[in-house]
């Protein structure tokens, strides 16, 4: 069963505590790491990098969005108030990682790293690398202020829709940013991009850049290991690549192929940095807020048959090695039964976790495999298509009417 992440449901905050870290945390690393002062030393006409009025970002509508447009009336800054406002930049990313009026440190990082953008796009670049980043901060900047973890007080950890919707908006904007990212390779070029990467020629060109130009520095082992594979490995990569990308928008509604497509998109962006020197990787920050963190709080009930002695034996096991006390074990024949399952109920072994609806034979095996440490290994394969069957063989290892009870 694959439904769409519900928004609207109620759900802890821990997941949305680790967007709150993890997104300041980058911004914090992006910040200290750059150096946006050189802005101020570069002469006026270094900053008319137009663009196209039929372009997809025109010019005067980037200088809307990242405030440039306040330039028509004043002169650029200095490098000095430029590196004034990088430190300030910096302090409101620390006082958003401890908790200090988070919203509003989110908000004022959005539009000072759209600003800072900004002077990139005007000179000669596209992107930056930090859309996702921007994406989340503006998000984060619309969520409820009782969401928030502060270090300072003691934090709510009731299950809240405030604590959830946010969450859905994540999935949601990484998964149109990739989608949308094959999309373009498919427009641009079109379904034979793959034939057209020749990994092999960036590689070389790459290498030779780095060893002799002053250029990106990339990894002359995975270089060579590329140029080595040829043309058939960049044909495979191109075409993981697309499917990848053009799948993304599934985190929403396949959830069991979320780590699947996220640990390829964090290999993805690894592979270019090593071979190409183009340093996407704060992006995998991001990409591991997609995976959905709060299944290891949530509780779950088993409904399960006491007259079955695979369910039975099965439910024993898993409630002995609940460290977390996860699990909620009721007879079907308890009447508070009735009240949890549906009518369209389909057996007599049913999980209901939290913030989820019932599930039903492998599907709701999968849900226990996250609640259990002993079964975390089997979690991992049930998120694997085509080797999910693994998961259930191996539960199904100690006894083989196990499965077939499931679907009784």
């Amino acid at each position: 069963m694959n439904d769409l992440y519900d928004y609207r449901k109620k759900d802890y905050p821990y997941h949305f505590w680790l967007v709150q870290f993890v997104v300041f945390s980058y911004c914090i690393i992006r910040l200290a790491s750059r150096d946006y002062s050189i802005y101020g030393e570069l002469p006026i006409e270094y900053f008319n990098y137009t663009r196209p009025f039929l372009s997809v970002y025109p010019s005067f509508l980037l200088e809307i969005f990242n405030t440039h447009f306040v330039y028509w009336f004043v002169d650029y800054p200095s490098s000095t108030t430029l590196y004034f406002f990088q430190k300030i930049a910096i302090s409101l990313g620390v006082l958003g990682l401890i908790g200090v009026f988070p919203k509003i440190c989110a908000l004022c990082l959005f539009i000072m790293l759209t600003h800072f953008t900004g002077f990139i796009q005007a000179t000669n670049a596209e992107i930056e690398g930090g859309t996702l980043l921007l994406a989340v901060l503006l998000i984060l900047s619309f969520s409820s202020s009782s969401s928030f973890y502060c270090l300072f007080k003691k934090n709510e950890t009731t299950r809240k829709n405030d604590n959830r919707w946010p969450i859905f908006f994540v999935f949601l904007i990484v998964g149109i940013f990739y989608t949308t990212s094959g999309l373009n390779k498919l427009i641009d070029v079109g379904p034979w991009w793959p034939f057209f990467l020749h990994l092999e020629r960036l590689a070389q060109v790459s290498l030779e850049n780095s060893l002799f130009l002053e250029s990106r520095r990339v990894n002359a082992v995975f270089c060579l290991t590329v140029l080595n594979a040829g043309y058939m490995w960049s044909f495979i990569a191109g075409i993981i690549t697309l499917v990848g990308e053009l799948a993304f928008i599934a985190i929403l509604f396949y959830p069991k192929y979320r780590l699947l497509l996220v640990t390829n998109m964090f290999i993805l962006h690894y592979f270019v940095y090593l071979s190409a020197g183009i340093n996407f990787l704060g992006s995998t920050f991001i990409l591991l807020l997609c995976l959905d963190w709060n299944s290891f709080f949530r509780g779950a009930t088993i409904i399960y048959d006491p007259n079955c002695i695979e369910k039975r034996n099965f439910v024993k096991l898993t409630k002995r090695f609940d460290l977390f006390d996860r699990l909620t074990l009721i007879s079907s024949e308890d009447p508070k039964s009735k009240d949890l399952v549906t009518q369209n109920g389909k057996s007599n072994f049913v999980v209901i976790e939290e913030s989820s609806s019932e599930r039903h034979g492998s599907h709701a095996l999968a849900i226990i495999f996250h609640k259990v440490p002993l079964f975390w290994s089997l979690a991992f394969l049930s998120k694997i298509p085509f080797i999910e069957f693994l998961a259930v063989r191996l539960c199904n290892k100690f006894n083989n009417k196990f499965y077939k009870s499931l679907l009784v």
